[in-house]
């Protein structure tokens, strides 16, 4: 968002990274945020890991958050949808089954930053990096994949991400 840090950025007196942590700490005992840098003022026991891979967006986070993981569900967010809450989370979860990764739709729009994956994806990951595949849907859907459109339960406007500072500002009246 030309040059700012989103991710200390102010949402309801938090900054978002913090909010995103609120979002799912309840469901989780493992917290991971990838960010490559290290003053974000997380709770304490927070992992905070760097990419392992360099300029290929948002699948190196992915990737470095899936390999530090210890537990084989993970809870994906990014700290620029605010809207997000636990209950969003809770639904996803209820979808997982048997099923390698849970995204979420809103119609016909994907969201696979707002999602559940299973860290037995990582190799797929990982693989696509090296023949330089970098589109996120298109590896998810090599996976056991579950699409869920959550515009039945939810507003989608919960899924609006902060790219600008328009956004921010509507965000925040």
């Amino acid at each position: 968002m030309e040059g700012a840090d989103k991710a200390k950025m102010l949402y309801k007196d938090k900054s978002l990274t913090a909010n995103a942590y609120a979002i799912l700490a309840p469901l989780c005992n493992e917290l991971i945020v990838s960010s490559n840098q290290q003053a974000l003022g997380l709770a304490k026991g927070t992992k905070i890991v760097g990419d392992n891979y360099k300029n290929i967006g948002p699948l190196a986070g992915l990737q470095a958050t899936l390999a530090e993981a210890k537990n084989e569900i993970c809870l994906v967010i990014t700290c620029d949808t605010p809207l997000l809450n636990t209950a969003f989370y809770q639904f996803l979860l209820a979808n997982l089954a048997d099923f390698d990764a849970v995204i979420a739709t809103e119609n016909s729009k994907f969201h696979p930053l707002a999602s559940v994956l299973k860290k037995s994806i990582l190799p797929i990951l990982e693989k696509n990096i090296l023949i330089q595949n970098y589109k996120i849907l298109d590896i998810l859907n090599q996976t056991n994949i579950c699409k869920v459109d959550i515009t039945k339960k939810f507003d989608a406007k919960m899924l609006s991400n902060i790219n600008t500072p328009t956004d921010f500002k509507q965000l925040n009246t």
